[in-house]
């Protein structure tokens, strides 16, 4: 109790920093089976063991090597701050000794200022992740290995992902070579766009959006997944569901009005398109401030796939389609693959597309660069980590 009396005016310093508040959030992000409340009050309190959980969640990894720290650095400044944890050492006092020499070796700062052009005379420097750093420039999200990606989910597609009818989970053909090739595509694209829309590379993102992605362009009649399609409905039955003529019911032709459709033709026009199906003119005039061109014109547009990409992240990134967007279900210690269908359209078949989430997830962690080694863990769980446990409260170590 008398050290940490000692120590509370700095603990206090520590626990209100931007740094450890930043921290908090970071690891309040982690996924926990727990639900209690208990788990729940203690989500954001920052532990050896979270950080090293975090570290090994690619996307906080990532966000944790992208802080930028100013700090006085172990190579200058005095010895005083070292020495002050002297009496916590206790049974570790030979030890902690032998570390304050090391460390006293270490500090070359002053041998050096004043001796080189611009070198600073302070040793409160910035401390910037060299890696981080130039993948800063990376057009692209390399998290996942898109060839390793598609072999196993080619593995798992006939049975393990399937399909459901009925409500009932049953056994597909194998995947075709035509959806082979839309997912290799369709993972690029979204890997080459997800940088412009997110700061974060989250796992859960991604797998909900191809989850929303397999259902909702699945070609029923030609057996074809990942690819944006036009809904397969003829004329007729367009206009008896998303039309204001005569053949529709009243209900039907009230909504088709409120939702723009105020023209016999336009159901069929603005019938679904696109990797998550857009449906009436209203829809496809959103949609064309996001696009940059006039959908409502040319709705065949939303069947390109960059562009239906970008429909999709967006929408689903902002809440275009219901009000409702990714961070509001899918973020936190406790994701909600089932309620997250309420981006889309409230909660049909909810649990069908938490069940492909879930699993693509499982692929995306098991096919990302650098899971078992690589450079982004080693310096990540290496010297970088060691440096961020410096600065945090060490009551918490």
């Amino acid at each position: 109790m008398s050290e940490q009396h000692e120590f509370e005016p700095s603990a206090q310093a520590a626990n209100g920093s931007a740094l450890l508040l930043h921290l908090e959030k970071t690891v309040s992000r982690l996924s926990s089976g727990d639900h209690s409340s208990a788990n729940a009050a203690s989500g954001s309190v920052v532990t050896a063991g979270k950080l090293q959980q975090a570290m090994r969640e690619r996307w906080l990894a990532s966000e944790l090597s992208h802080v930028i720290l100013r700090y006085e650095s172990e190579w200058g400044g005095d010895m005083s701050r070292w020495e002050a944890l002297t009496p916590l050492m206790k049974n570790a006092q030979e030890n902690w000794k032998c570390e304050l020499q090391r460390i006293k070796k270490l500090q070359w700062w002053s041998d050096v200022k004043g001796k080189v052009a611009g070198f600073p005379s302070s040793p409160v420097v910035y401390h910037i992740h060299p890696i981080a750093l130039i993948l800063n420039f990376s057009g692209n999200c390399t998290c996942i290995n898109i060839d390793a990606f598609c072999e196993k989910y080619k593995i798992q597609h006939q049975e393990e992902f399937g399909w459901f009818e009925g409500g009932a989970h049953k056994k597909i053909p194998p995947l075709n070579d035509e959806s082979s090739g839309n997912l290799k595509k369709l993972l690029a694209e979204m890997l080459a766009q997800y940088p412009s829309y997110f700061k974060e590379c989250n796992n859960r993102y991604l797998a909900y959006m191809l989850a929303t992605a397999r259902v909702e362009s699945y070609d029923f009649i030609r057996g074809v997944f990942f690819g944006p399609f036009v809904e397969h409905i003829s004329y007729a039955d367009a206009e008896q569901n998303y039309g204001c003529g005569t053949t529709a019911t009243a209900k039907h032709r009230a909504r088709a009005i409120s939702m723009g459709n105020t023209e016999v033709g336009d159901g069929f026009k603005y019938r679904g398109r696109g990797l998550v199906q857009l449906t009436f003119k209203k829809t496809y005039a959103k949609f064309s401030g996001v696009s940059g061109t006039d959908l409502t014109a040319n709705p065949d547009r939303v069947l390109e796939l960059a562009l239906a990409v970008k429909i999709m992240m967006l929408g689903m990134r902002d809440g275009l389609f219901s009000g409702q967007g990714l961070s509001d279900y899918l973020d936190g210690a406790n994701p909600d693959y089932v309620v997250a269908r309420a981006i889309i359209n409230g909660s049909d078949k909810a649990s069908q597309f938490a069940y492909y989430a879930q699993r693509f997830e499982k692929i995306i962690k098991e096919t990302r660069w650098g899971r078992k080694s690589g450079w982004e863990s080693e310096l990540c769980c290496g010297r970088y980590f060691r440096k961020l446990r410096r600065l945090i409260n060490f009551q918490a170590w």
